[in-house]
């Protein structure tokens, strides 16, 4: 057989992956033998075992010393021998055959002058640093135990012995059937590989379906609960704002009247003031004294100077009760939007009012209620839902202060604050004087279904829908702190101009 060169100054490539290292040995049919001896014995006897002319070095002056390239066989397998003197030596050839992209397949181990155990350590150590090797270890005057191999070594299918002197015959099956194993376990390796790899690849993908589809299952059920949460808030905007213009109709007829009875009472009150001083006059006539008396009589009787006090008053009272009805409708009217679909520029102080007058039965007996409103700007929203979000905070403030207020005298409080916070952004602050919440659910709050109240008083959708409609809606922030014992504080950022809030601004 013929040389076939290895050049060992040709330039260095990057490593390779074990993959590609497969590929180009099953593409080149290339075999690449390292021999391990202190003389060259078994070097020799494999370059005329193999076909091989004289040295490698005098065939071609680029070839190190110690290399040979036999001619290729039929099958058209091609050899390069390679001969070193020690175990360190060869451990470094195997690294850099590694390194380059070229393992070697066989390695011959000869124990002539070193002790038999230290080939053994060398076979350990080359088959540690590339266990798809096939070793032959070559014994001369060596007999070798198979069990003190075992010890050495451990299990291996890759280990072969051989008399040395070699039989030429044998050697070169032998030669020819380990690179044949050898190339079809790297086959077999390779396609491992890529099975593996193929797996890893579909397993990924479906690890990222499955999560698709919870995102998707996750996102329906939020959808579905915000639809059905929507669909009853818009019922009951519907029959508020009916209710609202129903009560209205009869409050302007109210008012209508008491003012045409106010007037008409002020128009009375000054013809009975000339009525009065026509009665002074007939009091000093004679002929009519008994007159005058009876009048005096009559005005006593029907106490006319208290109606002339209490009357006005009645009437100031009157007028504050239908003022309020008319608050309380308007509030109702506003604070439902049952049609609104597109976010409109809104006056945040007036939602927060509005709310307030609409909840004011969840909290007069409990707290009393502090706001601070800022000269803010309109805020382009959906002013139904943000509204929404006030009443659900407002409520939880509430309930958080009556956890704790036992005493009917005495009242908890909430704080609300409204101010531009720079040229972007608005923060609303709505802080309760309540029982807190405690750390190890602050993280579950805003969780859809999750509460902290007793069965049948809570559905744990307020907060996860008031969050969603600041965050997903809106493009705000919804934040809070919150000390067990002292009170909970929820802030709320929204964009003025209805735009994503900047990273700074939701930090």
């Amino acid at each position: 057989m013929k040389v076939n060169p290895e050049l060992p100054q040709q330039k260095k490539q990057a490593p390779k992956s074990q993959s590609a290292q497969h590929l180009k040995t099953e593409t080149n049919q290339a075999g690449r033998i390292l021999i391990v001896e202190d003389k060259t014995t078994v070097y020799s006897q494999l370059q005329k075992i193999l076909g091989s002319k004289g040295s490698a070095s005098d065939q071609n002056p680029t070839i190190k010393k110690g290399e040979t390239h036999p001619k290729p066989s039929s099958d058209g397998t091609t050899f390069t021998i390679t001969s070193v003197r020690s175990g360190k030596d060869a451990l470094d050839r195997i690294q850099e055959a590694q390194k380059n992209g070229t393992p070697y397949t066989m390695v011959f181990v000869v124990p002539t002058t070193t002790p038999g155990k230290e080939a053994l350590k060398t076979i350990s150590t080359v088959l540690h640093e590339d266990p798809a090797l096939q070793i032959i270890l070559c014994t001369e005057h060596q007999d070798y135990r198979w069990d003190e191999i075992l010890k050495h070594i451990g299990e291996t299918d890759r280990l072969l012995i051989l008399k040395n002197p070699l039989e030429p015959i044998d050697t070169l099956q032998l030669v020819h059937a380990l690179q044949k194993k050898w190339m079809v376990n790297q086959q077999n390796h390779l396609r491992l590989k890529q099975a593996e790899a193929q797996l890893l690849s579909r397993t990924r993908a479906l690890r990222a379906v499955n999560h698709r589809l919870k995102d998707e299952v996750s996102g329906r059920e939020r959808i579905e609960m915000e639809l059905r949460l929507a669909q009853k808030l818009e019922a009951v905007g519907q029959l508020a704002a009916g209710i609202a213009h129903e009560i209205n109709t009869p409050i302007q007829f109210i008012g209508d009247n008491v003012h045409f009875l106010k007037t008409s009472f002020d128009d009375y009150l000054g013809l009975i003031s000339k009525y009065q001083e026509a009665c002074r006059l007939l009091s000093n006539m004679p002929e009519h004294q008994t007159l005058a008396e009876e009048i005096e009589e009559e005005e006593e009787i029907t106490d006319l100077d208290f109606l002339q006090e209490r009357v006005p008053r009645a009437f100031e009272r009157a007028f504050e009760g239908l003022e309020r009805v008319t608050t309380i409708v308007q509030a109702m009217k506003e604070f439902s939007h049952p049609d609104q679909r597109e976010k409109v520029p809104t006056d945040l102080n007036n939602s927060i009012s509005n709310t307030l007058t609409v909840a004011t039965n969840e909290y007069k007996y409990v707290a009393e209620i502090e706001t601070d409103f800022g000269d803010i700007p309109p805020v382009t929203c959906l002013g139904g839902d943000v509204n929404q979000v006030f009443l659900n905070l407002i409520v939880n403030a509430a309930h958080a202060i009556a956890d704790i207020v036992k005493d009917p005298e005495e009242k908890g409080k909430i704080w609300i604050k409204t101010e531009k916070e720079d040229a972007h952004t608005v923060l609303i602050t709505i802080r309760d004087s309540g029982s807190g919440i405690p750390e190890d659910i602050r993280q579950r709050i805003f969780d859809p279904f999750f509460t902290t109240k007793g069965v049948g008083k809570g559905t744990g959708q307020g907060l996860a829908i008031a969050r969603s409609v600041i965050v997903d809606k809106h493009n705000g922030t919804m934040s809070l702190e919150s000390n067990v014992g002292e009170g909970t504080t929820f802030f709320i950022r929204l964009p003025i101009n209805g735009n994503t809030l900047s990273k700074e601004e939701a930090a």
